[in-house]
């Protein structure tokens, strides 16, 4: 009697294996659409998941330190002011205008209050005693002409006094832009608050703002960066400090948290 070749029943028992296997399995195809969804959702909701805290600190200093270029080279050619403004708690920042002929003197924050500056209620009341007083009309004794000049020196003072209606700037090279990652604003100091405000400083909705002429000049500032861990600034990260040059509008990065000169202690 002849005897069945064991090789071949080997193999036979290992297709019909096979064959059970892959009935309830996935197939390649089918493994390779499932792998390519899951990059295309990690991409959309970590975009910066491949980059390190150094490669994320070295984009948002580029990025922020080009913004205010930006926003200077637009003060001096439109001949309006500019200014930057930070949302210290949402990491974003973009550019505002001023309206057209707007010559006011950039508000100073705090410092305003602290050396006897006009809060918003005294602005009001005296803003309606000017009112009233450009409303009478006035005339000199010896020179009619006087009268006006007089009129117009209210007239302008009340308009100095009138809040600027800031507008965002949105365009293809400003608009609103977010620190990547885990990258946060530490801290920002100007020479118009004359001090360093840390981001915990800073109250819900409140923001910070840094200021460009159209004379070629700008508010002296500093602006340090570090790295989020835990909703603080990780101390062991890497920290960095943007400073601007108030004479000419560039700006130098320094490594680690450096205070400039115009800080008070």
């Amino acid at each position: 009697m002849r005897r069945p070749n064991s090789s071949v029943s080997r193999f036979d028992k290992a297709i019909r294996n096979f064959a059970v296997a892959t009935s309830s399995g996935f197939s390649l195809i089918e493994l390779l659409i499932v792998l390519a969804m899951i990059g295309a959702i990690a991409a959309a909701v970590f975009p910066n998941i491949g980059l390190t805290y150094g490669s994320q600190m070295s984009l948002a200093l580029r990025d922020f330190s080009a913004q205010m270029r930006t926003v200077y080279d637009s003060a001096v050619l439109t001949g309006r002011i500019h200014r930057m403004a930070l949302d210290m708690e949402s990491a974003t920042y973009w550019a505002e205008a001023a309206p057209l002929g707007y010559e006011g003197r950039p508000p100073s924050g705090k410092a305003d209050l602290e050396e006897g500056f006009l809060d918003d209620e005294s602005r009001e009341s005296l803003l309606e005693e000017l009112r009233e007083l450009a409303a009478e009309p006035r005339t000199a004794v010896d020179d009619e002409e006087r009268s006006y000049a007089f009129r117009g020196f209210l007239i302008n003072q009340r308009e100095r006094l009138v809040k600027a209606s800031w507008s965002e700037v949105n365009d293809t090279l400003l608009y609103k832009k977010s620190l990547p990652g885990s990258v946060r604003f530490a801290a920002l100091g100007t020479d118009t608050l004359g001090e360093k405000r840390l981001r915990s400083e800073f109250e819900d909705g409140e923001l910070g703002y840094i200021y460009f002429f159209p004379d070629g000049t700008s508010a002296q500032a500093m602006i340090h960066f570090g790295v989020e861990e835990d909703d603080v600034i990780s101390e062991q990260g890497p920290k960095f400090t943007i400073y601007l040059d108030p004479l000419t509008g560039r700006s130098r990065v320094l490594e680690g948290f450096q205070d400039a000169e115009f800080i008070n202690d």
